[in-house]
């Protein structure tokens, strides 16, 4: 129902622009979802592996230290990388 002070044409153009700002705000919404699709997705992210020699990995894996454990609760794994004390 319109308002006493408001005719009906006026209560339908109020309407339609209200239309209008809601369509204008959902199409924003999409295209910030399509934007934060893309550059989330990580197919196009740039991955770059280098592989390491047989000499690098030793000296790698004599300085790091590497403990696993499972939790008793929820059977989730923890892994943790320590940084060996060199002096």
């Amino acid at each position: 129902m319109c308002p006493p002070t408001m005719s009906i044409i006026e209560y339908l153009e109020a309407a339609v622009d209200i239309r209008r700002v809601a369509g204008i705000v959902v199409a924003f919404l999409v295209v910030v979802l399509v934007i934060g699709r893309f550059a989330s997705n990580p197919s196009h992210t740039a991955a770059t592996s280098v592989a390491a020699s047989p000499a690098d990995q030793s000296l790698a894996a004599d300085k790091w230290q590497l403990s696993e454990s499972r939790s008793p609760m929820d059977d989730s794994k923890t892994v943790v990388l320590s940084l060996k004390n060199l002096s």
